[in-house]
């Protein structure tokens, strides 16, 4: 009883102000009793009002139409398969097939297997600060210092603590050199100030298998600088806040 009808037919501004008295101009009245319901008891299979007016009920304000969307050609079932570990895409106005697969497989239909050492790792740091960000750079390198492959990471304490990185690490030629002795390098620097920290080197083993899985646990130490005291060098540990 507000001066603004809520309720069908008006009812809430000509009955009683107990009968209607929730603001929902969605709510639905029954005209034969003193009744106001939700919308979601509209319809519902179940009769509340006298005379079963709330499931015969129809009002076109909840009516809408749906938009009709653009027909998407489905792929076939032999398309489907096409790339065994990847997604068939149609590229270009000719629509000609593509594939979107990951490093460790390729060619046409992603059914090669990339020979890669395969790479697993998780830092760990030694009174580091939390709010430091940390460069990591990962290189893969033969015994003749060729650099087969790279990779930077971000490592930030307070977000990546535990945190396993896995990274697939792939060889210049392929099928790979196996005559050559392959390591991988990771070096550790502040993305801040761009100070060095520390490196770390890893031995690629066992050349003859396709797939070489290499795992790690590093520590990332505390800083330290040198000064000098008469003529005796000391190093000391900077520690950090």
């Amino acid at each position: 009883m507000d001066g603004t009808p809520n309720c069908y037919n008006a009812f809430d501004e000509s009955i009683t102000a107990n009968s209607c008295v929730l603001n929902d101009k969605y709510r639905f009245h029954c005209t034969s009793e003193s009744k106001c319901l939700s919308p979601a008891m509209v319809r519902n299979g179940t009769s509340q009002c006298i005379g079963n007016e709330d499931e015969t009920y129809f009002s076109e304000q909840i009516a809408f139409q749906a938009k009709q969307l653009k027909n998407i050609d489905r792929l076939h079932s032999k398309q489907e398969w096409f790339c065994h570990r990847g997604i068939l895409i149609y590229y270009g106005k000719d629509e000609s097939d593509k594939r979107l697969g990951p490093p460790s497989y390729y060619d046409s239909r992603c059914q090669y297997q990339n020979q890669r050492a395969s790479l697993s790792l998780r830092f760990r740091n030694e009174n580091l600060n939390k709010l430091d960000i940390i460069g990591i750079i990962i290189t893969l390198i033969d015994n003749a210092g060729l650099i087969q492959l790279h990779e930077r990471v971000t490592y930030i304490p307070i977000h990546d603590c535990n945190t396993k990185i896995n990274i697939y690490l792939l060889y210049r030629d392929r099928p790979k050199d196996t005559t050559k002795n392959y390591t991988i390098r990771i070096d550790a620097y502040d993305k801040i100030n761009l100070l060095y920290l520390t490196s770390w080197t890893l031995p690629v083993k066992f050349i003859f298998m396709p797939v070489n899985r290499v795992s790690a646990e590093l520590i990332i130490p505390a800083r330290y600088y040198c000064h000098r005291v008469g003529n005796l060098k000391h190093r000391e540990q900077q520690k950090l806040a």
